[in-house]
Formats: C-alpha cells, structure tokens, sequence
C-alpha cells in the first residue's frame, strides 16, 4: 500500500517531543479516531517485540499523563497490564503520556543526551479497532540529535514527519537521533546506512562499509538478486557493550563494544551478527511460519520452526563471510568449529528437539535457568549444525547439482509472501533433494538423533578434532589433563559453579550451581591457580571436594574425569585431494 498517498486519511497520529531527556523521558502524544460507536476504548501497549520472544514488561515504564475527547477531560484507568480503558470516547481521543527510556538492548528502548534509539513495541500505544489503520509520526528533536532517522516513508507534506501503512509497520521501524550523519553506501541499486551511536574513534567506518557491501552482495547473490526491500536499509550499531541484534523490514538494531572492532575474532563475530540481521529480511521478517502470521502483541505465539527462522540463518551467517571474502577460509571453519563444539558439549540437546526448543523459546532460551545446559538445547546453535549437515547431504545425494541454497530459494519463492506450514521445509527438502534426504532430517528434527558432523565434513575431506589439547598430551607423553565438568561464573573471585554438567565428576560428587569451591584434595583453590593445580591430577583420581552452599562448609567425594576440551579443531584429512578442494571452494564461495 502507497502509505504516502493514505496521508490525508491517516486514522493515528503519534508525536514524539524530548523535554526531559536528561531523565531519559520521552513524551508521547498519539491520537485516535472516534470509535464506530461512542462507549469506552481500550488502549493497549504490546507486551513483546517481534524477533525476540520473550514477553516484557514495557508497560512499566509509561506514565499516562491525560486522556482527552475533543476538548474534555476523560477518565481512564488500568484494566491489565498491557491495556488502559478510556471511559467513553464518542469523538477523536488524544492520549498524553511519558515513557521512560533506560533500558539499553535490540527490544527496548533507551534515550539520553548522547543518541537515542527508541523500538515502537515499548514506546505506542494501539487499540485493536485502529491497528490496521495508517498511522503518522512526527519527531520534535532536542537540540544537539538534530540527526533524526525512521526507516518509513517520509509524509512528504512537512520534514520530521513519516507515514507507516499501519501499526505493524510503525513499530517494525526504530527511531534513531543523533549528533552526526551515518556512513552511505549502494549495492545493486539500493541504498544502505550504516549508524555507529556512541564514541566511534576506536572504529574504522570505512572498512566497516566495505566489509557490509561484500555481505550484501553476498546475499543477494544467494537469492540470485531478488532483493525485497522497498526503501533504504539501515545497519543501526550501538556502542554501548552489549551484544545481540533485531532484524526489522527494512532496518537492524545491533550492540557492540567500542572495541570490538580492534580485534579480529570479535570482528568477525559483528559482522557475522550483521549477515544474520541482513538474512532475516528474507527469512522471518517476510517468509515466516503460520504461527506469526500475525503478530499477536498480548501473547506468546508458539512455533515449531524457529530453528528454520534462526537456526539457518545461523548457519548461513558465517558463510556468507566466507562468501562475501571478509573471512579467509580457515576463519570460516574455525567459526564453524565453535558451533560443533558448542553443540556437542550441551548435554540438553539429548533431552529437548529441535523443534520443541523453537516452541519453549518463550520459557527455555530467552529465560534460562542454572540448569538450562543439562535441559535445553539452542536452536540456534543446533539448527545451524543441522543446517551444515543437511546441505552436506543435499549435495551428496543431488551429486553437487543442488544444496541448501536451492532450498532456500525455493521456501522464498513459494512462501515470501505467504507464511508458511511447519511441513514447508520437509517438502522443499524432497522436492530439491528427495524424499530420503528428508526422511533422514526429520529425527535430527523432532528428535534426538546425533548429527553425523563427521561424514559431512569427510565430503570437503575435512576432519574434526574433538581434544585438541588431550591429542597434543598423549602425543607427548605429557599427562592427560583432568577436569570437574563444571562452567564457572565469570564475575567475581571466588570459583562458584554456574553450571554442573550432567555426566560429569562434579554431578556425581552431588556438587550443584551456585557451589563454591573451595579446596580440591585438601589445597586451597583461586580462580587464578585452578586449572594449573588441577593438571597436575591425573583422570580417575580421588579427591575430596570442599565446597560453600549456601554459607554451609560441605565435603564432597568426586573420582576425576578427563577434562572437557575447551575448543575444537576442524582441519584438512590426511589425502585431501583436489576433488575436495574444489567441493570446499564451491560450498564456500572462494579460492583456497
């Protein structure tokens, strides 16, 4: 719908004024239509934002200040928590209200002096007989955030001022203001931004750019150039030490570190945040499951695939670096490595699928738990190894004519514009692959059958090391490390367990989260000397453990395991040929 054209007949309007930005407030004024029929209207606000499935609660943060109709004072009060009840209503309905905007991540919002990014889910308010209707948006700026952006169309009748074509579209859009202008730059005919908010001195913007029209290039070149973006496309990056991103239609809202950019391995990890962004315009954003149709903002919406959604972008997100050259070949398959690994010593993934981690999303992966390790399994980690295997046996049996990409293509071009069924990828899967490639993946789906990593890798004549440090003791004589099997918590000094793995000679001895330890074997133990002191233990001893629960000294007996390996290796095999160098140059995109 030409949303500019729907300008004269806009239903909402909504308009944003900073007075008080020093306390991070934002004032709001929206106003609504008469209702069909005079009575009382319920304005609510959303209580998740699409892309992050976890529900929020936003409505903490809004002050309702006063209600009006036409020039009359009404009275209105707090019916639920995401909903306000206007008493009666039978002209336009003007709603003042403030929301505080302190909270810094992709799915809320923050505002301050220096930059402000606001996400429409925690800042508008809707009625359900208004949602549909165009809504506008004007922005007052504060002086010194002259730089005002909103990925919408602009009204064209004043500046400062867009039009969404409804609600969906005005919440899907992040309101950015800034003291400076974002870097620009153009690929295929369209027009990308790419906005660093906070102190950018320690960033090199114009390498960021090259390396973001490579990823781009790299994409479109995975849909062979159908690109379904209708306006200019915004890379948003916050420097503000967090991580994490928010694919939107035509926009992403990511977090980084000043420093990020001054190492190679975190480097690379933003941009493989940025490819995965990017891939979502396709995947989620417009082709997406039934469930999320339509977004319904007062409830969880429940779906089996969400490891399609995530999880396979997950997998394409450090492939397309490969493919675009902003990662060699040995970075890609290190970045590989640390997916095999993460998967493989997640001792959840035995006892939740694929599919029901996509479905408890809502409660498992967005709300974990101490023992969320030994319960749950990521799809997004797990469904970017599935997405490696499945395009490893996709290219086995089509004898390398087709492969995941073929896939992809073909869930877009049947479903990018309608949402699709949980059984769409199983039938894209058959039609591109056969019937027997999708009967091998629905187990690794809908239940617990070990992904055979190791025989997708032998097809580019690459192998897996599982103990990288065990292999180099064994072969040296040296002894065999030891461990506990226990992550620790990262803050702090003291060695208190974050997470006791199930298997492990920590479980065994009774230890559980939240443990200290104290002594191993009757010696004192820091953070600083543990693993050093524990080297010097071989596997299969047994020690007594000294722990703290709960302010209580306990003693603990555990029989050492062998140490869990902190990292893989994925490496050429002995033989690699050139057969295999050109099947690992073709899967991924360059010249070795």
């Amino acid at each position: 719908m030409p949303v500019v054209a729907a300008a004269q007949e806009t239903a909402v309007s909504h308009h944003l004024s900073f007075p008080e930005l020093r306390r991070q407030w934002v004032n709001v004024r929206s106003r609504f239509p008469a209702p069909a029929q005079p009575g009382p209207i319920e304005l609510r606000l959303p209580t998740w934002t699409p892309g992050s499935y976890l529900q929020q609660p936003f409505d903490a943060n809004l002050e309702i200040l006063s209600v009006r109709a036409g020039s009359a004072p009404v009275a209105w009060r707090k019916v639920e928590t995401d909903t306000w009840r206007v008493a009666f209503a039978d002209g336009p309905v003007e709603v003042t209200y403030r929301v505080r905007a302190d909270r810094r991540g992709v799915s809320t919002s923050w505002a301050s002096e220096d930059w402000v990014a606001l996400l429409g889910t925690s800042i508008f308010l809707y009625t359900d007989a208004t949602r549909d209707a165009p809504q506008a948006l004007s922005v007052e700026p504060p002086a010194g955030l002259q730089q005002v952006a909103v990925p919408l169309d602009a009204d064209g009748t004043a500046s400062g001022r867009w039009m969404a074509a409804d609600y969906d579209e005005l919440v899907d859009a992040p309101v950015v203001l800034a003291r400076s202008a974002p870097a620009t730059f153009e690929v295929d005919g369209h027009g990308y931004r790419f906005w660093n908010l906070g102190d950018n001195s320690l960033w090199d913007v114009e390498a960021v750019v090259g390396d973001l029209e490579g990823i781009v290039r790299a994409t479109h070149a995975l849909f062979e150039g159908d690109v379904p973006l209708e306006r200019d496309y915004w890379f948003i990056n916050v420097l503000d030490g967090g991580s994490g991103g928010l694919e939107h239609d035509h926009s992403t809202v990511m977090q980084a570190s000043r420093w990020q950019m001054r190492d190679r391995r975190d480097y690379l990890q933003w941009l493989s945040l940025a490819a995965h962004e990017y891939l979502h315009a396709w995947n989620v954003r417009r082709m997406r499951p039934e469930a999320l149709a339509r977004y319904d903002y007062r409830r969880a919406q429940y779906t089996d695939s969400l490891w399609v959604a995530e999880g396979l972008v997950s997998y394409y997100d450090d492939l397309l670096l490969s493919r675009a050259g902003v990662a060699t070949p040995a970075e890609y398959l290190e970045r590989l490595a640390r997916n095999l690994h993460a998967l493989e010593l997640t001792p959840g993934r035995q006892r939740l699928s694929l599919a029901q981690a996509s479905r408890d999303a809502w409660t498992r992966h967005y709300q974990p738990g101490v023992n969320s390790l030994n319960q749950n399994v990521s799809y997004y980690i797990k469904g970017a190894v599935v997405g490696f295997v499945l395009d490893a046996r996709l290219r086995e049996a089509t004898r390398d004519r087709a492969s995941l990409d073929d896939v992809l293509r073909l869930m877009w071009d049947r479903w990018g514009e309608t949402p699709y069924p949980e059984e769409a990828i199983y039938a894209a899967v058959t039609e591109v692959g056969g019937a027997g490639v999708a009967d091998w993946l629905r187990p690794m789906v809908e239940g617990f059958a070990e992904l055979d990593v190791d025989a997708a890798l032998d097809r580019y004549g690459l192998v897996l090391e599982r103990h990288p440090v065990r292999s180099a003791a064994e072969a040296s004589g040296a002894p065999v490390p030891a461990g506990l099997g226990i992550n620790w918590e990262t803050t702090g000094t003291a060695l208190v367990a974050a997470a006791v793995i199930d298997g492990g000679a920590a479980a065994a001895a009774g230890m559980l989260p939240g443990d200290e330890l104290i002594a191993v074997a009757g010696e004192r133990m820091t953070r600083v000397d543990f693993e050093t002191k524990l080297r010097r233990l071989a596997p299969g001893t047994d020690v007594e453990l000294l722990v703290s629960r709960q302010g209580r000294i306990q003693s603990l007996r555990a029989v050492l395991g062998v140490a869990r390996p902190a990292y893989y290796e994925v490496r050429a095999g002995e033989g690699f040929s050139d057969r295999d160098r050109r099947r690992l140059e073709d899967w991924l995109g360059q010249s070795l």
